[in-house]
């Protein structure tokens, strides 16, 4: 079979993902759109560490658009609050 490109996200070193996370509470901190985006590229790696609940939750709020509960949530969860 063919292998993707990239490797999956859960395979991302965990000081990429840092810098991921980083980049994404700056997204929301800037109420730019492409928060959404990033959060569905990132999530599935964030849920590895922070579990589903927690991440299920953020994802809610950034997909209403209530980014700055969703950036108070994140910092937490990043350990940045």
């Amino acid at each position: 079979g063919s292998r993707p490109a990239t490797p999956p996200l859960a395979a991302v070193p965990a000081p990429d993902l840092d810098a991921r996370l980083g980049q994404l509470i700056a997204l929301l901190d800037a109420d730019d759109m492409g928060a959404a985006a990033l959060w569905r590229e990132l999530s599935p790696a964030l849920e590895g560490l922070a579990g589903a609940d927690s991440c299920r939750e953020i994802g809610v709020l950034i997909e209403g658009f209530d980014f700055t509960a969703a950036l108070t949530q994140l910092r937490q969860l990043a350990g940045r609050a």
